[in-house]
């Protein structure tokens, strides 16, 4: 999906490319995956010519929220505010400016 969203539309191909700069991995496997996603509603897929056209559906942002979110619940759930210390405590290579903004963002739930 960050390539995805990177160039906001591409195709199969492009992915490709753009992961296989860390990794190599095959075109098919990139069709699968996309072809999911595709499924779950996460990108779009229509087709110019021979080639199929993919564009996000979802921006990053509401991914990233969604998966913290549930990260985040199934913690709390089990471990209780024990989990929500623990994840503050591992807040010390943080920004003064991103602390800032956690901060505001509690004051203002």
């Amino acid at each position: 999906m960050k390539c995805v969203w990177q160039k906001k539309t591409c195709t199969a191909r492009d992915i490709v490319e753009c992961l296989n700069e860390d990794k190599e991995i095959a075109y098919n496997t990139i069709q699968t995956v996309m072809t999911r996603l595709v499924n779950k509603d996460l990108l779009k897929r229509t087709l110019q010519g021979k080639t199929h056209v993919y564009k996000p559906m979802v921006k990053r942002k509401s991914v990233l929220q969604s998966i913290v979110s549930q990260s985040m619940d199934g913690f709390t759930s089990q471990f209780g505010e024990d989990a929500l210390i623990a994840f503050v405590d591992g807040l010390d290579s943080i920004s003064d400016e991103t602390r800032q903004k956690l901060i505001k963002k509690l004051q203002n739930k």
